[in-house]
C-alpha cells in the first residue's frame, strides 16, 4: 500500500493569517492568488457566501476550522498576550454549561488502626458557568502597505500585538473590573501585596497568599521586570529559567512593574478563536499626542484623540476579536507592585 502524504507548507508561521487580512479587503480574486496557502481564498469564499442573504448559516467555520487561525498563529499571539501564554496550564471549560469544580483542600486519608474510623475532609464544590464575552482591537494601516508584496510579516505583528495588549490588560491589570458578561482581571480579586522594600520577603509573602493546591503556580511579569529581579536577588533568584523553582511566563505587556504569581490550574476559561473584521469607509476616533487647543486661540481644553477618516486617511481599518472569560478560584492570584528599586 501507497502511504498517504501530505505537503508540508514551507510559509512562516502566521503567514495565512495575514494573507487573509489582505483577501478581506482586496477579494477573493486577489486571494487565491496564493497557491501555497489555498485556506486563504477559501476562507473569503466561506465568509462572502455568508453575507448574502438566503446563505447566510450558522455552521459557517470559523477561521480556525478554515485553517486560517492555527496553533503556530496562536503561539505567535502568546507572545503578545499574557491569557494566550497562560492558558496551557489553565482548566479550558465551553461557553454556557455549568461545569463542577472541587474547591475542597487538606488530605481525606491516613494510616486506619484497626477498630478506629478513616478520617475524611469536608469537599466542596460548585459550578463555573461562563458567558461569551467578546474581546476586541483595532489597527489601522494604509492601502499601500496592505499592497506591498513584503508586508505579509508586518500585518501578522499588527493584528496579534493589538489584540495582545488588550487581553494582556484585561487578564492582569488590576484596575480591570467586571462588565456585564465581561470579567475582572485575576489580580482585580487577587491578593495586593505590600511592597515592603526588601524583595526576598515580599516574594514569600506572594507565596504564602496563595491558598489553592499551587499545582500550575507561575510567575508573570514583564521581561524588563524579571530581570530587575534577577539583579536584585542575583543567582539565588534562578532567573530566568524559574524564580525559586516556579515557572516563569515573559508577558510584555503586563502591567510596568507588576509581578503576578497564580496557580493558573484554580482558574477556568472558555475562548472562540480570533474572528476579523476590516472598514475602509469609517471614522475612527485615534489615540494622538495633545493638542494645545488653548494656545491655538481655543478656550476648549486640549484633547488626547482624534477623529480620523479612513477614506480620507487611504487606509483600511481592521477590528480583531475573539469571545472570551475566565473565573479564578479564591486565594488563586497574589501580586506585587515592583515599581522602584526593591532591595
Amino acid at each position: 500500500m501507497t502511504p498517504i502524504t501530505r505537503p508540508v507548507s514551507s510559509l512562516p508561521p502566521g503567514i495565512p493569517f495575514a494573507r487573509y487580512l489582505k483577501g478581506l479587503t482586496f477579494g477573493p480574486e486577489f486571494a487565491a492568488q496564493y497557491r501555497d496557502s489555498p485556506q486563504v481564498a477559501n476562507a473569503i469564499e466561506m465568509r462572502a457566501k455568508a453575507a448574502i442573504a438566503g446563505l447566510t448559516s450558522d455552521a459557517i467555520p470559523d477561521l480556525a476550522q478554515l485553517g486560517v487561525y492555527d496553533l503556530a498563529t496562536a503561539q505567535l499571539l502568546g507572545q503578545h498576550s499574557a491569557f494566550e501564554a497562560a492558558r496551557g496550564k489553565m482548566r479550558a471549560v465551553p461557553f454556557d454549561i455549568p461545569v463542577p469544580r472541587d474547591l475542597s483542600t487538606g488530605s481525606g486519608g491516613s494510616w486506619v488502626a484497626p477498630g478506629s474510623p478513616l478520617p475524611a475532609i469536608s469537599f466542596m464544590y460548585d459550578t463555573v458557568k461562563l458567558a461569551p464575552a467578546r474581546l476586541g482591537s483595532i489597527f489601522v494601516v494604509t492601502d499601500e502597505l496592505l499592497r506591498h508584496p513584503q508586508a505579509d510579516g508586518v500585518l501578522l505583528q499588527s493584528a496579534l500585538a493589538a489584540q495582545g495588549r488588550a487581553e494582556t490588560t484585561a487578564f492582569l491589570d488590576p484596575s480591570s473590573t467586571a462588565s456585564g458578561d465581561a470579567p475582572a482581571s485575576i489580580t482585580n480579586s487577587g491578593t495586593s501585596i505590600p511592597n515592603t522594600g526588601t524583595l526576598a520577603a515580599d516574594l514569600a509573602s506572594m507565596l504564602a497568599a496563595i491558598a489553592t493546591e499551587g499545582s500550575a503556580l507561575c510567575w508573570l511579569a514583564r521581561p524588563t521586570t524579571f530581570a530587575m529581579i534577577a539583579a536584585s536577588l542575583g543567582s539565588a533568584s534562578d532567573l530566568p529559567r524559574s524564580l525559586f523553582g516556579l515557572p516563569t511566563i515573559a508577558c510584555p505587556n503586563a502591567p510596568i512593574g507588576q509581578l503576578v504569581l497564580a496557580d493558573l490550574a484554580a482558574i477556568a476559561y472558555a475562548v472562540a478563536p480570533i474572528d476579523v473584521e476590516r472598514a475602509t469607509s469609517a471614522s475612527i476616533e485615534m489615540a494622538s499626542d495633545p493638542t494645545n487647543a488653548i494656545a491655538a486661540g481655543s478656550p476648549t481644553a486640549p484633547t488626547a484623540t482624534e477623529l480620523v477618516s479612513l477614506y480620507q486617511a487611504n487606509a483600511v481599518g481592521f477590528k480583531v476579536a475573539r469571545f472570551v472569560n475566565w473565573r479564578a478560584r479564591d486565594g488563586a492570584v497574589a501580586y506585587l507592585n515592583l515599581t522602584g528599586s526593591p532591595a
